[in-house]
């Protein structure tokens, strides 16, 4: 998931266009709230 993110964000550099992670959609930065939320849930079970 990371990559994939980061890596989209390179490639938008690259290109020397706005990455989509910082524009209005919001999906790469829900995925990573959802997977910090699950992960730190699973430590407190």
């Amino acid at each position: 998931m990371i990559s994939a993110i980061f890596g989209g964000v390179i490639r938008d550099m690259m290109v020397n266009e706005i990455p989509l992670i910082f524009s209005r959609q919001i999906y790469a930065t829900a995925c990573l709230a959802g997977a910090a939320l699950y992960i730190g849930l699973r430590h407190l079970a």
